[in-house]
Formats: structure tokens, sequence, C-alpha cells
């Protein structure tokens, strides 16, 4: 079974203090090697096996047999060696939910827009077949509806569906710019 390709991350979080403080008792080859496993790991979406993280340290096979011990202190590894960054895992999560969310925000807005686009479609096909200009924006709705014509009831029925479809894709638009500005902060 084949994994789904996923987009690579465009930037990801990086808490420089927190590197820096974890990985002061390292040397700089160390922590070039270590900062290339945590890229590695971000571009991969989730956890190495170790023969990944060794390629990805750039470490050649002896020094990766001194270093190994060092590295995985920052992992837990399972039975099948998979090396899993508890930090990593939690940006990630994150990252799939806000994606999530955005999604369905996206797919919520596009659905309302496609109501909308349908009921400005049915109006100006009413418009078309009745000369009303004069009357669409002041004109109030007549109690007594079973009088109008069937066009004028078509009309009316229209605009109530033209603004309800209005209303629904001003929300799901504040609903994703909502989203958009907790994403930022």
């Amino acid at each position: 079974m084949s994994r789904k390709k996923r987009k690579p991350l465009e930037f990801i979080k990086f808490f420089w203090r927190d590197f820096n403080g974890d990985t002061a008792h390292l040397t700089r080859a160390q922590q070039g090697g270590y900062l290339q496993i945590i890229c590695a790991y971000y571009d991969n979406h989730g956890a190495l096996h170790e023969n990944a993280i060794m390629k990805a340290s750039g470490a050649s096979i002896e020094e990766w047999k001194t270093e190994r011990e060092l590295i995985a202190r920052f992992f837990t590894i399972d039975a099948i060696g998979m090396w899993r960054h508890k930090r990593i895992e939690k940006e990630l999560k994150e990252v799939r939910d806000t994606s999530k969310r955005r999604s369905a925000s996206g797919k919520k807005g596009g659905q309302a827009k496609a109501k909308l686009a349908s009921a400005r479609q049915v109006l100006s096909k009413s418009l078309a077949t009745k000369d009303v200009s004069n009357e669409l924006s002041t004109k109030p709705v007549p109690i007594a509806r079973q009088r109008l014509s069937k066009t004028e009831n078509e009309l009316i029925d229209a605009r109530a569906a033209v603004w309800a479809l209005e209303q629904e894709a001003q929300q799901a638009q504040r609903e994703i710019d909502e989203i958009d500005a907790g994403g930022k902060s």
C-alpha cells in the first residue's frame, strides 16, 4: 500500500531558544546533524526509521555509531525502529488541525457562493421576463400574495433566496476571517 503524497510544508515554527538550550552539549557538527534530522522529520510529516535518521544527519556510519546515543535522547524509538519526536509531533498535529478547519470553512464558503450564484440566476431570469426595475428596491411585499402573478411570486421568492444566501456567504466569510486571524496570532 503506497503512502499518500503530502504537500511539503512551506515553513515550520522554530523555537531557537529551546533548540540552543536543548543542544548546548552537542558539537556544532552534531547540532547541524540534529537540525537536518528535524528538517527531514517535517518533510516526512512524521516519524522516521533509524536508517533515514542516520542519512538525514549526514553522519558516516562510524560517526553515527558514536553520535547515535546523543541524538536518540531527543526521540522515542518504537519496536520497529521508528524514531518519534514529541515536540514535532505536537506541531504537526497543530498544522493538520488548522488545515482541516480552513478546508471546512473554505468548502462552506464555496457552497454558499454557489447557492448565491444559482439564486441570482433565478432572479435575473425572473427580471428578464417582466419589467420590474422600478419596483425592485423599495416595493414592499404585498400581504395578499395569492393576487400576484406567478412571475411576481417567483421574483419575491428569488429575492428572498438571494438575500438569505448573501447573509450566509457573509457569515462564512466572517468565519474564514476569524480562522485566518486566529492562525496569524
